[in-house]
């Protein structure tokens, strides 16, 4: 009988060493396969965001090479009638016909003394950062130049400026343009917008932020958006790497987080760490049932060679007594 209760106990011992095993080899197993998941995202975002600045620099390098050639088509027009020079009114109609907003006359000594903008006259390229771009004309009859879009000097309007040598070698051809549907991919680029757009499920965020300060660039979650790790509740391992992941707060939920570096930047992923695991406890339940019932079986078949033993034992000892 004493035998009998140590089986069991060690028979039921044993069932919850192997449920307790099984609890944290699922809870493993489903933090692993999370953890790939959000890799696997994250490396979508960044392939997301290289494709981006692709399309965009593709943009970019096609607009120059169409404002370089606008700015020789003014050049041609301008010289081959010499009466536009001082007519701004012809210079205007020159920058309708060619789709510019703005077409500017330098001398070759790079000041500007003519054009569809008399307020700017008088500038040179020692007036300002933005318009010190196409200094180094100065020293080369054969260079063609075309700035990004930026501020220009006279009033900080964003413009794209192309410049070119006449063909008589007597001054600077300069064409201003800006280029609204560059202004919109620009805009579409940025990084705000961009994970505003992205899908992400309920229980996850994506999210984007300078190394330094930290400061939220975008995310799915808009709020989030200029706010810095700090106020979100967001804690940096010290010790290990970012990629393997670790768990923190967002926004007082606790959350398990994996950060990749993209150029400046960090791109993060972050998901609920309720829903992380909230799938075990159906294998757990499972494997306890399992469990339950082999124990069981093992248990009832314990007690029954045990009765049957004392039986024949009860038998054996009827059998010698008689003898």
């Amino acid at each position: 009988m004493k035998n009998k209760k140590t089986l069991i106990r060690i028979t039921l011992a044993t069932m919850l060493l192997l449920l307790f095993l099984n609890f944290f080899m699922q809870m493993y197993i489903r933090l692993q396969s999370v953890k790939e998941q959000m890799h696997l995202i994250l490396h979508q975002v960044k392939d997301a965001l290289e494709e981006n600045e692709k399309n965009l620099d593709e943009l970019m390098d096609s607009l120059k090479e169409d404002y370089i050639i606008r700015a020789h088509a003014a050049s041609y027009i301008i010289e081959h009638n010499r009466s536009y020079e001082k007519n701004i009114n012809e210079l205007k109609k020159v920058a309708k016909l060619l789709q510019v907003d703005e077409i500017h006359l330098f001398d070759i000594d790079g000041v500007l003394h003519a054009g569809t903008n008399p307020e700017y006259y008088g500038l040179t390229f020692d007036s300002g950062e933005q318009i010190s771009f196409f200094k180094p004309m100065l020293d080369n009859y054969n260079l063609s130049l075309c700035q990004d879009l930026t501020p220009n000097t006279a009033v900080g309007k964003n413009i794209m400026y192309a410049m070119v040598w006449r063909e008589d070698r007597k001054g600077m051809i300069q064409i201003g343009q800006e280029p609204e549907h560059l202004v919109a991919e620009q805009k579409k680029n940025q990084l705000s917008y961009l994970f505003s757009t992205m899908l992400s499920q309920p229980d996850q965020t994506l999210f984007i932020f300078d190394k330094t300060p930290l400061t939220i660039e975008g995310s799915t979650n808009k709020s989030h958006t200029g706010k810095t790790l700090t106020e979100l509740g967001i804690e940096l391992p010290v010790d290990s790497p970012m990629e393997q992941g670790f768990f923190t707060s967002v926004d007082d939920v606790s959350s398990y987080c994996i950060l990749h570096e993209y150029q400046d930047y960090y791109i993060g992923i972050a998901r609920n760490a309720f829903s992380i695991f909230a799938a075990v406890p159906v294998p757990m339940l499972v494997v306890f049932f399992s469990l339950l019932v082999a124990s069981t079986i093992i248990i009832l078949g314990i007690s029954f060679y045990s009765k049957k033993e004392q039986e024949q034992q009860k038998e054996l000892s009827k059998n010698i007594n008689v003898i």
